[in-house]
């Protein structure tokens, strides 16, 4: 088992359905490891925008959104 593989696995095990990231070569095995797996890897421009995207997600997968 790689580390990606290890790092989505334990993801996976705390019910983590979206991941959120600066995309780049630094997270190639996650990528490769989640291929197969239903997380979602989610994309954002900059670590500043991953706080608010990761909060909305959350409210919606809650139906807490207005």
């Amino acid at each position: 088992m790689i580390g990606g593989e290890l790092f989505v696995e334990c993801l996976k095990a705390q019910g983590v359905k979206d991941i959120f990231g600066i995309p780049g070569g630094h997270l190639d095995p996650v990528y490769e490891s989640n291929s197969h797996n239903p997380n979602a890897f989610l994309p954002v421009p900059d670590s500043i925008g991953t706080g608010p995207f990761a909060g909305v997600s959350a409210r919606t997968a809650l139906g807490q959104m207005v």
